[in-house]
């Protein structure tokens, strides 16, 4: 395990059947360019470790991601698309936001009938107006919630080096439109920042208990069966890109990035 080192080539075993990742230990570990291999007990654990990575300044050139997939409800093991679908998280937030402007409109707006009201009114007023202050209070926790989720998203991409890969195992992981979405998904959440590419094949992954039995060769950990998808991640410009404080008035920081890739002074 080479921790020393500043640019790594990492294995990150997903699988959540503890009956399979035995074997899935070692097909992952047939490949002598991974430095180490991780066993996150859920997906947060993993970008938190990634994360740190950045922290520390290491950057991943190989990263491999290996789980049982499906052909029609598609995931790594434990990874679900919606794990790494930053464009809905940005939807999401959007959302809150418009909720959170929208209750704070609307309560100006009931205060100021209060102030002009007939006492008759005042109680159902004052009701609404509490009930408004609840949806108020419930959007802003929402709003700030999903800014934290979209920025730690985000930050996955410090991690990773200049032209990077990403290699999935896991069977079927282009085998359709909704496959592929998630190989996208999950190649602009890493890559975004520095560019590279993601790998998936359209078929099943075969592992060496079926090729033995099938050739007699014992040699070959995993084979892949159907065509092999790359799509290459340009680099988005070298900006923090971090919210600001006040989102509201000023939305995302356009200053440049700091000298290892990630946000800038101000939002270190």
């Amino acid at each position: 395990m080479s921790l020393g080192k500043r640019k790594l080539n990492i294995g990150i075993l997903l699988e959540d059947n503890k009956n399979d990742k035995q074997r899935m230990r070692d097909i992952i570990a047939s490949d002598s360019s991974l430095d180490y291999v991780i066993e996150p007990k859920n997906v947060e654990q993993m970008f938190a470790y990634i994360r740190r990575l950045a922290q520390q300044g290491k950057r991943i050139s190989k990263l491999v991601f290996i789980g049982h997939g499906n052909r029609t409800n598609h995931h790594i093991g434990m990874l679900q698309p919606a794990d790494v679908d930053i464009e809905a998280v940005t939807r999401q937030r959007k959302n809150f936001l418009r909720a959170y402007e929208n209750a704070k409109k609307t309560i100006k707006a009931l205060q100021k009938q209060l102030k002009s009201t007939t006492d008759a009114k005042k109680k159902d007023l004052q009701q609404q107006l509490e009930n408004e202050r609840d949806r108020f209070i419930a959007a802003r926790d929402n709003y700030n919630e999903s800014v934290k989720k979209f920025r730690s998203l985000k930050e996955l991409a410090n991690a990773m080096d200049k032209n990077a890969v990403v290699g999935l195992i896991n069977c079927y992981a282009a085998g359709d439109a909704n496959g592929r979405r998630m190989m996208r998904n999950l190649g602009k959440l890493f890559l975004h920042k520095r560019g590279g590419q993601i790998i998936g094949w359209e078929g099943s992954i075969w592992t060496n208990y079926f090729w033995v039995w099938l050739t007699g060769i014992g040699d070959i950990k995993a084979r892949p069966w159907g065509r092999c998808v790359r799509y290459r991640v340009r680099p988005k410009s070298s900006r923090c890109g971090a919210p600001c404080v006040n989102f509201e008035r000023y939305g995302y920081c356009d200053r440049p990035a700091s000298a290892n890739g990630g946000p800038c002074w101000m939002h270190q």
